[in-house]
């Protein structure tokens, strides 16, 4: 007898595996189906925001050069340039690795403050510093290698740039505490009788 209940028992539990893995495999392929189209939407990403960043490592070097013999346009007044760093900042935002994806957001931010000076640096060269770097993020991403150490230059320049938001965001919180006693103190001569 028991020889048959063991036989039973097998035969239940094999028929409830088969049907749990009748069950799950959809799942599990298309969770790894998943996986993967993200990971080719974040190469394509990547890819496309490797392009951008070498073509705006030509125009850096471009304007580096027309500075030396002639006044080229301000990149504060550049239409085409801001185009081009938010297309390279959204293609940046799809690539799903997040350290890479963290690191690349910092750097875009220098990119859109190129009006400081930096080391007596002109901004182009700043910014052909920066682009070199991005470059060289995405390059390795790309291939698969681990993501190199951000140079000392770019770690001070990130620090300034958080420094100055922090000083500015401190200034303007004073500003609002300044603005809301004036409109409490104008509030309280309005209620005041007149006489």
């Amino acid at each position: 007898m028991s020889d048959a209940w063991a036989g039973i028992i097998g035969a239940a539990v094999g028929g409830v595996i088969g049907v749990l893995g009748t069950i799950l495999s959809p799942y599990m392929s298309s969770r790894a189906k998943r996986r993967d189209d993200r990971r080719s939407e974040s190469l394509a990403a990547a890819r496309s925001a490797h392009s951008i960043v070498l073509k705006l490592e030509d125009d850096f070097e471009r304007r580096t050069l027309l500075r030396q013999t002639e006044d080229d346009q301000p990149l504060q007044n550049d239409p085409d340039y801001h185009a081009v760093r938010r297309e390279f900042g959204a293609q940046v935002s799809l690539i799903s690795d997040p350290p890479l994806r963290r690191r690349l957001a910092k750097l875009t931010y220098l990119l859109s403050d190129l009006s400081l000076e930096r080391d007596k640096m002109s901004p182009f060269t700043y910014g052909r510093r920066i682009t070199e770097h991005a470059s060289d993020l995405l390059s390795t991403y790309l291939r698969g290698d681990s993501l190199p150490a951000t140079p000392d230059d770019i770690v001070l320049w990130l620090q300034h740039i958080q420094w100055r938001d922090e000083m500015y965001e401190e200034q303007w919180q004073e500003i609002l505490a300044i603005r809301e006693e004036e409109e409490a103190r104008a509030r309280a001569d309005q209620s005041k009788p007149p006489f």
